[in-house]
Formats: C-alpha cells, sequence, structure tokens
C-alpha cells in the first residue's frame, strides 16, 4: 500500500482494542466460595460483570449527573448572588457620589443674589433719601414763595386802598376850586401809586410762576419717590424670597443627606448579607467540586460520545500515516460501532490510486467497505459519470524491445518510428498496465496513467524541452474532469468542467481549488478526527474552522492540556485510546467532555463505593 505505507515503520498498536479471550485458567475462587458451590464458568463470569457494569454506570452516571447538577444549581445561585451584590455596590457608589456631590453644593449663588439685592437697595434708599431731601427743599422754596407772594399782594392791596380813598375824596368835593386844588394835589401821588402797583404786580407774577415751576418740581419730586418707595418694597419682597430659597435648599439638602444616608446604610447591609450567602455557596460548590474530583476526577460533565446521533465523522488520513494506520483502523471500526452509518476519510493528496489503495487496506482491516467514503477532491471529482470503455489494450503493430530486471517496465517501439513506449506494470509479469510513457528521441512528450480497471484516468503533457506543460485527469465515463496548466515548473491556472465538457470554473493554484472544493462539501454536519498530538491536524482544523473530534493517545501524554485548543468551548468532544488517556484527558480539560473509548474492555482492580462525611453536601 504506497499511500498508506510512505515511510512507515514496524510499529505494534498501542493496545489491542479486540474483546480478551481468556485461556488460561481462571483464578482460583475464594475457600468459602468453593465450599458454596462448584466453580463458576466463564460465560457466568463474563455476565456477572455485564450486569455489574451496567449497574455500575447507570450509578454512576446517575451520581454524577446529581452532583453537578446540584452544583450548577449553586453556580447560577453564586451567579444570581454575585449580580446582586455588583448591582448594590454600583447603586451605593452611586450614592456615595451623590452624597459627594451633596457636600460640595453650597448657596453661593443664592448668596450673590442676596448680597447683589441688599446692594440695590442700599442704593435705591440713599436716593430714596435724596429725592426726599430734594423735595423738603422743593416745599420749602413754595413756602418762601407763598409768603412773598402774599406779601406782594398785601402791599399792592394797601396801595390800592390808599388811591381808592384819595379817588373817594375827590368824588366827595363838590366845589369844583378845592375838587381842582384836590386833584392837583393827587395826581403826583396817584402816578406814584401806579408805578408802586405795577411793580408790585411784576413782583407777585414772578413769585407766582416761580411757584408754579415749583410745584412741577415738587409733583415730579413725588412721583419719583413714589417709584423709589415702590421698588425698594420689590427688592425687600425679593431679599425675602431669597432668604426662603435658601432656607428651603438647605432644608432640601438636609433631607436628602439623611436619605442617602439612611440608603447607603441599607445598601452596606445588602451587601454583608449577600457576602455572607455567597460565602455559603462557595463553600457549598467547592465541597460538591471536590466529591466530584474525589470520585469522577473533574468536577465537569463528562458523558459518552453519541456518535449515532451525531455528525458524520470524517477521519483525516494524513494525521495517522505512515505510522498509525492501524489506529485509523481502530477509530473507523469503533465509530461504526458505536451506530453511525458511515465514516469519511479526508486527504487533500492529489492520488488517482488513492481509492484502491484505500480499498486494500479496508480489507486487510476487515472494515465494511460500503460504510467508507473518501473525501478527496482528485477521487471526488474523477468519480463522476458512469464507468465507460472497455480496459486498455495494448496495440498488436508495438514490437518489445526489452524489461527492466524486476519486470515491472516493458519497452516497446512502433514500427517505422523513433517513438518508444514505455510500459510500467503494477506487478511483476502482470497485464495491469500503471502508466504508459511516450518517448521521442529519447525525450518525454507525454505519459498516461491508468486506474486498477485499465481505464484511462490521466495524461501528462511535455513540451519540447522535456518540462510538465499539462495534466489532463478524466472522469469515469471518459469525460474531461478538470486540467492543470503549467508554466515553469509551477501550476498557474486549474480549470473544471461539467459533464458536458463546459467550463465552469478556474483556479490560480491548487490550495485555492481545494479550498473551493471543501466549502462545497462540508458543512456544519461533519467532524474531522485526527490526533492531537498532530500540528498539521490542529492547524488545518483551526485555519478552516471546522468541526473537531481530535483522537488522544498515550503519545500526547502531559502535552494534553498544551495540545488542547479546545479548552474555551462549552464542550470538548474526544477519542481516546484507553481509560487511562481518558482519566488525564479529564483532568487535564476545564470543560464538559464527550468521550468515546477504542478500548472498552479495560477492567479496574479495585472499585470501591464513595463516602459521604457527615456535613458535606448530599
Amino acid at each position: 500500500m504506497g499511500f498508506f505505507n510512505r515511510g512507515r515503520k514496524a510499529t505494534a498498536p498501542e493496545e489491542s482494542t479486540d474483546t480478551p479471550i481468556i485461556e488460561a485458567p481462571i483464578a482460583q475462587a475464594d475457600p468459602q466460595e468453593r465450599r458454596i458451590g462448584p466453580a463458576r464458568s466463564l460465560e457466568e463470569l463474563v455476565t456477572d460483570l455485564a450486569q455489574a457494569a451496567t449497574a455500575y454506570n447507570r450509578a454512576r452516571q446517575g451520581l454524577q449527573s446529581h452532583l453537578i447538577d446540584q452544583v450548577d444549581i449553586q453556580r447560577k445561585e453564586r451567579m444570581t448572588l454575585a449580580e446582586e451584590w455588583t448591582a448594590a455596590k454600583t447603586e451605593q457608589e452611586a450614592v456615595l457620589a451623590q452624597l459627594e456631590e451633596l457636600e460640595t453644593q453650597t448657596d453661593e449663588s443664592l448668596a450673590t443674589t442676596q448680597a447683589d439685592l441688599g446692594e440695590r437697595q442700599a442704593a435705591l434708599m440713599a436716593t430714596r433719601r435724596q429725592q426726599e431731601a430734594q423735595l423738603d427743599a422743593v416745599t420749602a422754596q413754595i413756602t418762601g414763595v407763598a409768603k412773598t407772594a402774599a406779601a406782594e399782594a398785601a402791599a399792592r392791596d394797601e396801595i390800592q386802598a390808599q388811591v381808592d380813598a384819595q379817588l373817594a375824596a375827590i368824588r366827595e368835593e363838590t366845589d369844583p376850586l378845592k375838587l381842582v386844588a384836590h386833584a392837583a394835589a393827587a395826581q403826583s401821588s396817584l402816578e406814584k401809586f401806579g408805578r408802586q402797583l405795577q411793580q408790585i404786580e411784576k413782583r407777585y407774577d414772578r413769585a407766582v410762576a416761580e411757584r408754579t415751576a415749583l410745584e412741577h418740581d415738587q409733583t415730579v419730586a413725588e412721583q419719583a419717590l413714589a417709584e423709589s418707595t415702590t421698588r425698594l418694597a420689590e427688592l425687600d419682597q425679593a431679599l425675602q424670597q431669597a432668604a426662603a430659597d435658601m432656607n428651603a435648599r438647605q432644608v432640601q439638602r438636609k433631607v436628602q443627606r439623611e436619605k442617602l444616608m439612611a440608603e447607603n446604610t441599607r445598601l452596606t447591609a445588602k451587601q454583608k448579607q449577600l457576602s455572607r450567602l455567597l460565602d455559603q455557596v462557595h463553600g457549598t460548590i467547592d465541597t460538591g467540586e471536590r466529591q466530584l474530583k474525589d470520585w469522577f476526577g473533574t468536577s465537569h460533565h463528562v458523558s459518552g460520545l453519541q456518535v449515532a446521533a451525531g455528525p458524520t465523522y470524517v477521519i483525516v488520513i494524513d494525521s495517522f500515516l505512515p505510522d498509525d494506520s492501524d489506529l485509523m483502523a481502530a477509530i473507523v471500526g469503533r465509530i461504526l460501532e458505536a451506530g453511525a452509518a458511515s465514516v469519511g476519510l479526508y486527504s487533500e493528496y492529489f492520488d488517482i490510486n488513492l481509492a484502491d489503495e484505500v480499498a486494500l487496506w479496508i480489507t486487510e482491516h476487515h472494515l465494511p467497505m460500503n460504510r467508507i467514503k473518501i473525501y478527496n477532491p482528485l477521487h471526488m471529482l474523477q468519480s463522476q459519470g458512469q464507468p465507460a470503455g472497455a480496459a486498455i489494450q495494448l496495440p498488436t503493430n508495438l514490437t518489445t524491445t526489452g524489461w527492466t530486471d524486476d519486470h515491472l517496465t516493458q519497452t516497446l517501439a512502433l514500427k517505422d518510428s523513433a517513438r518508444v513506449l514505455r510500459v510500467t506494470y503494477r506487478e511483476a509479469n502482470a497485464k495491469s498496465i500503471r502508466d504508459i510513457a511516450y518517448l521521442e528521441d529519447g525525450l518525454l512528450t507525454k505519459r498516461s496513467f491508468f486506474n486498477t480497471e485499465g481505464r484511462l484516468s490521466a495524461n501528462a503533457l511535455f513540451d519540447e524541452t522535456g518540462e510538465l506543460a499539462q495534466e489532463v485527469f478524466y472522469r469515469q465515463d471518459g469525460l474531461t474532469a478538470y486540467t492543470v496548466q503549467y508554466a515553469e515548473g509551477a501550476v498557474w491556472r486549474l480549470d473544471l468542467f461539467d459533464d458536458h465538457g463546459i467550463l465552469t470554473d478556474s483556479f490560480a493554484s491548487v490550495a485555492a481549488m481545494t479550498d473551493w472544493w471543501r466549502a462545497q462539501q462540508f458543512n456544519d454536519g461533519f467532524a474531522f478526527v485526527g490526533q492531537l498530538d498532530d500540528a498539521k491536524y490542529r492547524e488545518f482544523v483551526q485555519a478552516h474552522e471546522l468541526t473537531a473530534v481530535p483522537v488522544v493517545t498515550a503519545k500526547a501524554g502531559a502535552q494534553i492540556a498544551d495540545l488542547n485548543w479546545q479548552m474555551t468551548t462549552e464542550v470538548a468532544r474526544f477519542f481516546v485510546s484507553t481509560q487511562q488517556v481518558a482519566q488525564a484527558l479529564i483532568q487535564a480539560t476545564p470543560v464538559d467532555l464527550e468521550i468515546l473509548e477504542l478500548n472498552q474492555t479495560y477492567l479496574p482492580g479495585n472499585i470501591e463505593a464513595p463516602l459521604l462525611p457527615a456535613g458535606e453536601a448530599k
């Protein structure tokens, strides 16, 4: 098997997965049992073990599930309490922040308002005093002017009386001569009185006019004083309101401070209570986890891998070759035995003989051919269509010119031609042709490859310098599946064709085509199986984000924790070679596990029932 045995070393399997067959005599029974009855048969002992194993597995699973459920309940309770504690702490921090802000609050704005109002009140009162003094002065002036006017009026009345008296004396005189003499004597006096009356009248008018002006000034001053009085009343009211506001704010802050202090006290008490409850839950969880670790080696769920209801398992062949093909066969057999409908074999290796080598490997390991499917881009492309055409037959116009010493390669020549055919067979002196090389003047021009059924599988075409120029791969029905173009010894294009020979896709590299094929072929319903200690397998499943179910053997050893990249997944799934490896994996994996053991026949030397010390969780 070329593909499966490249570089293979002769190694024995790690541990047999066959059911042990006891050929040596069974250990002697206890003397007490010998007295009770005859030695029991192998079948009876195996039946007893089977029944005990069933009861043990059921009880063990029940006990583990019970403990884990209880721990999970407590963990949820712990999470709830922790969330409540965090919420209380956050709420308390907000309360303390409000208290701190409250302490920094001042009445500066109200004090400023009060000071401003006071200043305005003082200024207005000063203005009012000025206005009162001004009004008093105007009033005094009015009084003085009124007195002057009264004095002028009295003087006017006195002179008028004198004038009226002289005129009355003249009117009463009956003697003309005396009348003339009285008139002549009174003329100068009356003229003087007239002049005095004019002067008095002018002074009186001035006094009246001045009084009128002063009375107007008095009215203006009274209005200004009234306005100042109104404004002073308003300022006084504003000052009273500012004082009331300041007092109300101080009372409000006091009430708010007392409320916040009470809330802070309540939250502090709540956190202490939650801390006590958390400590109790921590203790319960610690007890449960200790019991789980003491009795089961882990505090996480460990259950059997449900193969029948799981995904399609695909074995990454390259992870097991060349040394572990027997381990790979054991895994395939165990998966099928566990209820899987089929198993896949995955390889990106381009080998037209892959299917034949897989078939031989399946036969050698007594595996069911119809339940194993090959996932390989070349194989799946070439498997399209129905087989057509007969097996290859060499034409009769060829002349044998020689054989190699191992009788695997035959050289033939065309008659009357410089072209030579070099035919290589699969086995010495056999008729199954593997490939035919065409040479012209000693230069390779073409090479044809055939499958085990003798049908053309691929052609390799070479240029005039002997460099590979093109490869053509064929389907079962003889149509072209895809071609590979080369330039300077490197791939530069791959073309895919459908069943009508129409070009459907082109790729710049084999890797690009493989990535496209993988994306088309696989979905979430597949799980890829490879060895945990194989770096290429780990890189492969992680790089392409594939579901992985690694195989863990004793080779992984202490590297289990370092190699396992699934530590952060919710559930980690594994195949393990032995029960001892399973225990090492369980102890190294901090998440829930689903495990399928390849060797189920391991029987521990002794099993002791767990004890529940008084005071511990039941």
